[in-house]
């Protein structure tokens, strides 16, 4: 997706961008029948206009306007179009329901030999679309610049770490702006990714180097992301960097107070960085730089203050009174790490030692990030639970692995831990301006607080990883659909290269191999125990209460995957409560290289599941963009008792699966069970909680919206969740 403000505006807000018109030389605007031609098509894709955007739209320029709606079209096509995309079977699902199993695999085995397709199976374009019986229109929203304005600060000051969409919205907003103002919006950066990725971006634009680099680890983050790779202890794949990028490099690394401890701490990547650049480099202007690099090359000594302190945890337990106090004193100076490590250090302690370990912790909840003490937070009470079923599972660049759990405490000391934790979040938050009066709709409660928006794909309207959102309890089939495109020949060429590593001779005797893109649909069904009870896939296709549109395995001009889940009932019956919708790469390209991987599902009456037109724009009620760095993305978990989705958007280790073998295998199966327990089962900090907690703190909570100063709405068809603004001036 080639992101715009009208992509942005469309995601964040679910409305439509205006520009402010300061000459006010309107020379002709639209006709009412144009206007309405307008409304009919966004209305075609299950979308209306608010009376204020009707109202601002019909005061525009005419031709301005109408290419504006039509790029806004555009960014909605590739979530909500079939976009005349190829489909195995032209009418599915009947043509699917009615045919033999003999029959299916026949037809399938062709497609895999010879590339045979069913006569006619391409979509039948229908102009006019049917409104959904099922799902209410969206109403889309008039955004202005001080939105706009506001939803730029409230990213740059996130209190989280952004997805990689989110931080490519951030670059595109720096557009049109100079120098001098984005040095002054730098200063409202919280986060490393953030600050590492516009610096990178501005670099590359303008030539000049800002930013505020507190260590020799953000600078070396930023040369990494620079060089196209990421932030390792070990080895870096540096860029060429010219005279005048080195010059503004070191000159950032000169004025920080004292660079000799992280470079230690990374000191094989800067080891290498030095021995690539030495010549370039005037040290004589730089004398701390020179003093980290004699050190890196051996011509002085040098262990640094955490080394000690790792080292000293080791003694932990046999720690006399006074050696306790100077630890404590010692690692609290590193008030983020000694947050993080709490428990574990209560863990390898003596009770005695109990009383030191948690007055460090009260000296530090004060200082530490907010995030960090949620994410403490979240631990502990998850700690208390004490549900055997819930496995622990922790997010590692963008792989979710499983962790024996390793700490055992009472829940008394437990209890200790959250209360210090609680009383630092809120002295942190009465810092904040006052709100006032806050209304907060219950729906927050169904909502979970994130504090990692890392490796989230993009997502029609923001949303977070354990969310519970309801769908339509009149819904006769659930439709699940992927679309994909192949690769052009530019981003194919380099991706060969890259992974190939021959000579051309090979590469090329091997492109016809790689030459196409082959995604595949799966829905997997688990009983009330989140188990394993089957799949729906391009290898297990004919299922009751199923039906699959075929696998299509080379997509020139586009292909379209579906899966209709047609009996819930029957299905409920069964033994099925969940249902997976799971999206994989077949022949090794990731999703973000393949980067037109889009997904969702659709809502339907059975009547309109049998429409000619398998892409029910106006029914889709979820849409994703899927740019995962791995080949397996679970999208969302169908809870059909409850008549929920529970949104997940979460990677699967690329390590479990082969190129060209990416059926489910029997060690996955385990990890699926354990990964949708903990989604579904874990205790979670809501949005409602802190929310609430901000309101009791800054404010007065209200059950009067009337009344309220600061109103959180309902998430529905007209208010998307203002996760930008939570995360930045909430958490």
């Amino acid at each position: 997706m080639n992101n715009s403000i009208n992509s942005i505006a469309l995601r964040h807000f679910n409305g439509i961008y205006i520009a402010k018109n300061t000459n006010n030389n309107i020379n002709e605007t639209l006709s009412i029948e144009e206007l309405a031609t307008l409304i009919k098509k966004f209305e075609g894709y299950g979308y209306i206009f608010s009376k204020e955007l009707a109202i601002a739209i019909s005061k525009e320029e005419r031709n301005v306007i109408i290419d504006k709606l039509k790029a806004v079209i555009k960014v909605i096509e590739d979530f909500k179009s079939d976009k005349n995309y190829t489909v195995f079977y032209k009418n599915f699902p009947d043509e699917v329901i009615n045919m033999n199993e003999i029959d299916l695999y026949i037809n399938q085995i062709l497609h895999y030999w010879i590339g045979y397709l069913p006569s006619s199976n391409e979509n039948i374009i229908k102009e006019d679309v049917e409104p959904s019986k099922l799902v209410k229109a969206r109403e889309l929203n008039l955004i202005d610049d001080e939105m706009i304005e506001k939803l730029f600060i409230d990213l740059l000051s996130s209190n989280v770490t952004l997805s990689e969409q989110y931080l490519d919205d951030v670059c595109v907003l720096t557009n049109n702006k100079s120098i001098k103002e984005l040095e002054k919006y730098m200063e409202y950066i919280q986060m490393k990714e953030t600050l590492t990725t516009v610096s990178s971006y501005i670099l590359k634009k303008e030539g000049v180097l800002i930013g505020n680099f507190k260590t020799t680890t953000d600078i070396l983050r930023l040369i990494a992301k620079i060089s196209g790779d990421e932030l390792n202890n070990k080895h870096i794949h540096f860029a060429y960097f010219s005279r005048t990028e080195l010059s503004q490099l070191m000159t950032k690394l000169e004025n920080l107070q004292n660079p000799m401890p992280d470079i230690k701490r990374y000191s094989k990547p800067w080891h290498s960085f030095f021995k690539l650049y030495a010549k370039k480099i005037n040290f004589n202007k730089y004398p701390k730089v020179k003093k980290a690099v004699d050190m890196l090359f051996g011509d002085i000594s040098y262990m640094t203050e955490r080394g000690k302190i790792n080292e000293e945890i080791k003694r932990l337990p046999i720690m006399s009174e006074e050696e306790l106090d100077n630890f404590v004193k010692g690692f609290t100076i590193f008030y983020g790490d000694y947050v993080r490590e709490i428990l574990s250090l209560l863990n390898k302690a003596k009770e005695n030692q109990y009383e030191k370990l948690l007055l460090g912790l009260e000296n530090c909840v004060t200082k530490v990030n907010t995030r960090i003490l949620f994410q403490l937070y979240d631990r502990i009470i998850n700690l208390k639970a004490k549900d055997k079923t819930v496995p622990r599972l922790v997010n590692s660049k963008g792989k979710w692995r499983r962790l024996k759990e390793s700490v055992s405490l009472s829940d008394e000391l437990l209890n200790r831990v959250l209360q210090i934790v609680e009383d630092g979040i809120k002295t942190q938050l009465k810092e904040k301006e006052n709100l006032g009066k806050v209304f907060i709709d219950q729906d927050y409660k169904n909502i979970m607080l994130t504090t990692s928006e890392k490796d989230s794909n993009v997502s029609l309207r923001p949303m977070t990883r354990g969310s519970r959102i309801k769908f339509n309890p009149k819904a006769e089939v659930l439709r699940f659909f992927v679309a994909w495109k192949n690769l052009d020949e530019k981003t194919l060429k380099e991706l060969n290269t890259a992974y190939s590593k021959l000579d051309e001779k090979t590469l090329k005797e091997l492109t016809p191999m790689y030459s196409r893109v082959d995604v595949d649909l799966s829905a997997l069904t688990f009983n009330e125990n989140l188990e394993f009870n089957d799949v729906v896939a391009y290898y297990n296709q004919k299922k009751s209460g199923f039906a699959f549109s075929g696998d299509i395995t080379n997509a020139p001009e586009g292909a379209l995957e579906y899966i209709d889940v047609f009996d819930l009932e029957r299905l409920k019956k069964k033994g099925n409560r969940y249902i997976l919708m799971q999206i994989r790469s077949y022949n090794g390209y990731t999703f973000e290289e393949i980067n037109s991987v889009y997904a969702g599902v659709m809502e339907l009456t059975s009547i309109e599941a049998k429409e000619k037109k398998n892409m029910y724009s106006t029914a889709i009620t979820e849409g994703f963009q899927i740019v995962s760095s791995e080949r397996t993305t679970n999208t969302i978990l169908v809870d059909l008792k409850n008549y929920e989705y529970i949104w997940l958007d979460m990677n699967m280790d690329g390590y479990r699966l082969d190129v060209f073998q990416n059926a489910l295998n029997c060690e996955e199966i385990p990890y699926l069970n354990d990964m949708l327990r903990y989604f579904s089962r874990k205790q979670y900090i809501t949005m409602y909680d802190l929310l609430k907690l901000n309101a009791d703190v800054r404010g007065v909570l209200t059950k009067d919206k009337k009344e309220a100063d600061v109103i959180f709405e309902k998430v529905d068809n007209k208010n998307n969740l203002a996760l930008a603004d939570i995360l930045s001036n909430y958490l």
